[in-house]
């Protein structure tokens, strides 16, 4: 079983802003999607591992570099029934016992509509049907699209510490990445064995805490 360990994500790093100081509670208000809600999602992954048989074994190492756009089209609740995503990138680099490749998936560059109807996700590009393979890479990133979100129900109601570490919100997000990420491009099954997530602080944007 591989192993991926997942980079912070930027969205919810504070920027250089006046933090509380640690141990301070903090009420997080949730807010629920809605049609026209934009995000950024940016994400590196990367994973090392070694594989031995017949007496010898083999180093490979992958860096994985994304950077997607989102914008919600329809929301009912706390999901997401229709999305419009543009992969801005989608990088992949890899090593084989020294020897490296550098890969775009060809995603990278183009605009897709997610839109889960009758059970399913349709995937669409430019009002028509995007092609099975592409279709299947873009459902690989978002394989809980059209579900209610976990992280929002987990949220607690309760004060947030600013610096201790959020056990609802942790178990959350390694149930939405081991659900989410079913395959690793190769056959292989990606895992995400525990996870960590503290508040570090707040900031300010308009007028707003």
């Amino acid at each position: 079983r591989r192993v991926a360990r997942k980079a912070p994500d930027k969205r919810t790093e504070p920027r250089r802003a006046a933090a509380r100081p640690a141990g301070k509670a903090v009420t997080v208000k949730v807010v629920m999607p809605t049609k026209g809600h934009k995000r950024v999602k940016n994400e590196v992954m990367k994973m090392a591992f070694t594989i031995a048989a017949g007496g010898k074994e083999m180093k490979f190492t992958n860096h994985t570099e994304q950077l997607f756009e989102e914008e919600v089209l329809a929301a009912k609740g706390d999901t997401v029934t229709k999305m419009k995503v543009t992969f801005k990138k989608y990088t992949v680099k890899e090593t084989q016992d020294g020897k490296a490749k550098t890969t775009k998936l060809p995603v990278e560059g183009k605009t897709y509509e997610l839109e889960a109807k009758d059970g399913k996700v349709l995937v669409t590009t430019g009002g028509k049907p995007a092609d099975p393979k592409v279709a299947k890479l873009v459902l690989k990133e978002y394989g809980t699209f059209g579900k209610p979100n976990r992280l929002l129900k987990a949220m607690p109601k309760t004060p947030l510490e600013i610096g201790k570490p959020v056990k609802a919100l942790s178990d959350a997000m390694v149930k939405e990445f081991n659900e989410d990420r079913s395959d690793d491009g190769t056959g292989g099954k990606m895992t995400m064995n525990d996870a960590s997530i503290v508040l570090k602080g707040t900031e300010k944007k308009d007028g707003v805490e």
